[in-house]
């Protein structure tokens, strides 16, 4: 699991880094996180650098969320 420390927003707020949370869903991989992970790469939040930290599997099914959309 990704072991990154969340950032703390101005109002306060724990903010995960979007890799983590990429990786979080990818593991999970049930239909609301398929919709989560298609709503972030549409918004063009998931990088090339973010794809490339990925583990083959995870690379994989975020290849196939993206062949859907």
């Amino acid at each position: 699991m990704p072991d990154s420390e969340p950032v703390r927003s101005e109002a306060g707020f724990l903010i995960a880094p979007v890799g983590d949370l990429v990786h979080l869903k990818l593991t999970s991989f049930r239909l609301i996180d398929e919709v989560h992970i298609q709503d972030m790469d549409s918004a063009g939040l998931i990088t090339p650098e973010i794809e490339e930290a990925l583990p083959p599997i995870m690379r994989e099914r975020l290849q196939e969320i993206q062949a859907t959309e």
